[in-house]
């Protein structure tokens, strides 16, 4: 497994702010010791970093990753069928510099958006900057097996693969959800855990990637699972979803 962390500042970066985010993402470094990788992106006043566990190409697959056009990705997971998806990326004339499962699931969303997510198979917590559309995509894999974690703030909005790494962030503040109604604190007691959209934080702050009403993003819920061999669907909790914001 690897860690991401990300965010898109509701105001001009500084100089301070790479630096903050690199102290932050070391504390995923047991996601993946084996390599680092921040990214300041001025234009979506933007910054991606990367923790990397390497099994896939050991020399060339570090991220963030980039297409060179605005398009950039921090992925935690793995894309199953990359190596079938490759040459048709190849046939339609995109040079792919990597043996990378990144690199594929990179440039299926750059031409496609979250339909180049249709011909993949694997598992996901990811989030894709499109900088020519001005779009954050945040995406989870079908049955959520990757974690998805996000705090949205007045100073910006920032998303990581765990809550300790959102709450090394001085701008997401660390606080208890304590109130009488919440069902956070009763459920984790019981079941070790809890379910989308809460958390054992107030304000947001570590909750699990899941539709909110009332914020300026867009929730969707990209799959359902076949109820038995009928044509009826059934909800499939918070499988795939994607959260989009624009910057």
């Amino acid at each position: 497994m690897c860690g991401i962390l990300g965010g898109v500042f509701r105001r001009p970066l500084t100089g301070a702010d790479g630096e903050t985010f690199r102290r932050a993402v070391r504390t995923l470094v047991h996601r993946g010791p084996d390599a680092e990788g921040v990214r300041i992106i001025p234009e979506a006043n933007t910054v991606l970093a990367f923790r990397r566990l390497a099994i896939i190409d050991l020399a060339t697959g570090d991220q963030p990753m980039t297409t060179g056009m605005g398009h950039h990705i921090i992925f935690n997971g793995e894309v199953y069928n990359y190596r079938d998806v490759r040459p048709l990326l190849q046939r339609d004339g995109v040079q792919l510099r990597t043996t990378s499962d990144t690199e594929v699931l990179l440039h299926c969303l750059a031409r496609r958006g979250l339909a180049g997510l249709d011909t993949l198979r694997g598992m996901w917590g990811l989030g894709f900057l499109d900088v020519p559309r001005g779009e954050l995509l945040l995406v989870r894999d079908r049955l959520g097996v990757k974690q998805l974690y996000y705090s949205d703030t007045p100073v910006g909005f920032f998303f990581a693969s765990e809550p300790k790494a959102l709450l090394a962030l001085p701008w997401v503040r660390r606080r208890a959800r304590c109130s009488r109604t919440s069902t956070s604190w009763p459920r984790a007691l019981r079941f070790a855990m809890t379910s989308p959209p809460d958390s054992l934080q107030s304000h947001g702050i570590g909750r699990r990637l899941s539709p909110t009403r009332g914020r300026p993003y867009r929730a969707r819920k990209r799959w359902i699972v076949a109820r038995r061999a009928s044509s009826r669907r059934c909800d499939a909790g918070w499988s795939r979803t994607c959260l989009s914001e624009r910057f």
